[in-house]
């Protein structure tokens, strides 16, 4: 991504790059901080020390929520096919935000059908492209936020409870009246003669659910910069 801000800069001045959080343990114990230390070369390369900030820290959830809430475009430019999940991907949904990201396992499902932008790795072309089409257009950011606020709020642990719990009352029902052999039971037979006794499942479904809310963009506010210079464009990593 450090890579595709020349371009965005050149369509739009203002834009900021941040890059929040600490290099994780394994990579440091591995590697040390090359990789950041790459990042941070890269920016001074391309002269773009007024449009890349990295906040280099422990990032608490509130912490996260709050550059969310401030930020205009989240991307994921994660390296690996293969992985299976983000935690800050399923922030930014919650929190209703346009996304882009490269085409990993989770953000090819989560962001499907529209919900999102998805790129093919290392294309710092495509990542500009992406980025671009969202702050030119409010009308497609707007899009792109609603679609991923949407998807995000079915995916709350109350109403994923409440789907599993109907998945499973559905196949003990489906078990009771299948056929079986002669001399196999239910284990609910009772009385000979009396019905059967139908099969439940029972489970505690919370009754509240923790929503990210959108705070209005005249409230919006950050510790460091004022409003004007609020992020751009957010990413928790990446090249």
């Amino acid at each position: 991504m450090v890579e595709a801000m020349p371009d965005v800069v050149a369509r739009h001045p203002n834009a900021l790059y941040l890059i929040a959080g600490q290099t994780h343990p394994n990579l440091l114990r591995s590697q040390g901080e090359r990789y950041r230390n790459s990042l941070v070369d890269t920016v001074e390369r391309l002269g773009l020390r007024d449009h890349v900030s990295f906040i280099d820290q422990y990032m608490a959830q509130r912490d996260i929520i709050d550059l969310l809430l401030a930020t205009d475009v989240y991307v994921t430019p994660y390296l690996d096919p293969r992985q299976i999940t983000s935690g800050t991907l399923a922030y930014a949904m919650g929190a209703g935000k346009a996304i882009v990201s490269t085409e990993y396992l989770h953000a090819k499902e989560a962001l499907g059908e529209g919900r999102g932008i998805l790129i093919d790795f290392r294309n710092a072309d495509q990542l500009a492209s992406a980025v671009n089409s969202i702050l030119a257009s409010g009308e497609r950011k707007q899009t792109l936020e609603h679609m991923a606020y949407a998807y995000a709020r079915e995916m709350t642990w109350p109403k994923l409870g409440r789907r599993w719990v109907e998945l499973m009352n559905r196949a003990a029902a489906a078990d009771i009246t299948r056929p079986r052999p002669r001399g196999v039971g239910t284990g609910s037979e009772g009385h000979a003669g009396s019905p059967p006794v139908p099969a439940s499942i029972a489970t505690m479904v919370p009754t509240t659910e923790a929503v990210v809310t959108k705070t209005p963009k005249d409230e919006r506010s950050s510790p460091s910069r004022p409003p004007d210079m609020m992020p751009r464009v957010m990413t928790n990593g990446g090249p």
